[in-house]
Order: C-alpha cells, then structure tokens, then sequence
C-alpha cells in the first residue's frame, strides 16, 4: 500500500510539474512521517489515525523548531492528505509558522575577490565570478548550457529556474571575456560547466566544495556559501544605483517584496538621506 501512495503522489507532483529536487524531497517526508509512525507503539493511546499528523508535527517542532523543515514538510503532507487521501486537511489544526526573516551574510566586493583569487583552478574561478556577475542560483549556474550564452544579442538564458520559469540576463563584455578564455582551456561541451562525465552538468555539491575550499583558504566567514554571491549581486547592484525593478527580473522573482529586502542590506542605501535629527544633534555638541 505504501508503494502505490508513493507512486501516485509522485505522479501527481510530475503532473503538477514539480521540480525533480521539490518531487524528491517531499518523497522523502513522506517516508520519514511513516517511519514516525511505524515506530509508535500500539499501547500508546494517544496515537490514533486523527492525531497522526498533529503528533509528527509536534514532534517536529521539538526537535528543529517551527522553521525550514517543519514548512517542507507542511507542503508536503498537506498535498498528500488532500489530493492523494482525498482527506480534509483543516480538521488537523495544523497552521503553517510564521516565517523568520533573518538578513542574510553579505560578501564585499573585495571579499569575493579574495575568494576568487583562492580558487584552485581557472574553472573555479570562473564559476565564482559568473555566479556574482549574473546573481544565479547555484542550480542555475550547473545546468547553464553553451547554447544559452548569446555573444550576439549579448545575453544569458536560464531555463527553467526557481518555479519552472526562464528568464534572460545581461552578458556584459568582460564576463563574456572570461567565459571565452574558460571555454578555449577545458572546451566543454553541451552544458557551461562539465562534470566528471563528458556531457553531464557539474553538481552542484561539486560547486559547493569547491567554494568551501577556497573560503577557507581566504579565511572568509565559515557561514557564507554559494548562495552569498547572489545576495552581493542583489545588494552590490542596490549600491550602483540599479533600480530594483531591474534586479527583480535578473533575480527572477516573482514579487518585488523579495528583492527589496536588500534595500535593508545596502550600505549606501542606508546614508543616502538626511537625518531630521540631525540639526538637534548639532545644537547641543560643544
């Protein structure tokens, strides 16, 4: 029975197309919420069919708090007891936290420079800088294809990013350089950046170590990752004076209220109004 739920409800989020990464992860949740309840013991009356899902979430919150996991898994399960239990979800009682919004680590320029002149190889270095020139993620960034960099109209296509959507971005003519003096020294083929097999992407945990060494080489912040050169695009561009509508449609966000939380990030944004206090504070200096 558990492998025929787990066929239709992968069937479904394939007919929803669901991105293979979101398909797998809510697999997973499902597995993990069953072994959960595997492992409760028969004389536990407080274990029922109806108190399933409340026990699991509660005994999510416990251990990882109401964050990241606790709305994969409200997601998930949600879709799951509706569509593939035909079941009411509402009776549970279960409500999706409210999201804590951190402001997230910013490199300066001159820290990505550090990073990039660490890197161990001209690949590397290349992935680094293409990632903080076009503000990719870094699942953006492994599945770019030669196809998709067009010298001529002098722009980037990314297919199929975040929500299945593609986006074009601006090639600029150093990056465009760069990526030439790449391409002549490891002449990939197909996709950008090549994996250990010819014709395959580079996975993204190959990108992830490879930033991880050379983070630690440039003694950066050990909380930065891959994903902080899309925040120092956002935030670097705010500086320049981009408006921000722009770095929402590079971004590829839906709504502007994601891409302005980098207003908050900037530096110059911060200092480029007066202060009404101001002239109170002068009156009483000495």
């Amino acid at each position: 029975m558990k492998e025929q739920f787990l066929s239709d409800f992968k069937v479904f989020l394939q007919m929803r197309n669901y991105a293979p990464t979101t398909i797998k992860s809510y697999l997973n949740v499902l597995g993990q919420y069953w072994k959960f309840c595997e492992q409760q013991p028969l004389s536990n009356p407080q274990f029922t069919k109806d108190k399933a899902i409340f026990l699991w979430f509660k005994h999510l919150t416990q251990k990882h708090g109401a964050g990241t996991v606790y709305n994969q898994n409200y997601s998930s399960l949600k879709l799951f007891y509706l569509h593939i239990l035909k079941r009411d979800w509402d009776c549970h009682g279960i409500l999706r936290p409210r999201r804590v919004r951190y402001l997230p680590e910013v490199m300066s320029n001159e820290e990505v420079d550090r990073l990039v002149a660490h890197a161990n190889c001209l690949k590397h270095k290349t992935i680094f800088l293409t990632m903080y020139a076009t503000g990719l993620r870094i699942s953006e960034l492994a599945n770019l294809k030669i196809e998709d960099i067009n010298s001529k109209n002098m722009t980037i296509r990314v297919r199929e990013g975040k929500g299945r959507k593609d986006r074009f971005l601006p090639l600029s003519k150093p990056l465009l350089d760069l990526l030439r003096q790449y391409f002549s020294a490891y002449q990939p083929t197909i996709y950008l950046f090549n994996g250990e097999k010819d014709a395959q992407p580079l996975t993204t945990r190959a990108i992830q170590h490879a930033f991880k060494v050379a983070k630690e080489r440039a003694k950066l912040n050990p909380k930065i990752t891959p994903h902080t050169l899309r925040h120092a695009f956002a935030t670097h561009h705010i500086d320049d004076g981009t408006h921000l509508a722009a770095i929402k449609s590079m971004l590829g966000h839906t709504n502007i209220k994601t891409t302005s939380r980098y207003l908050h990030m900037s530096v110059n944004s911060l200092h480029q109004f007066n202060n009404p206090a101001d002239s109170l504070c002068k009156k009483y200096i000495n």
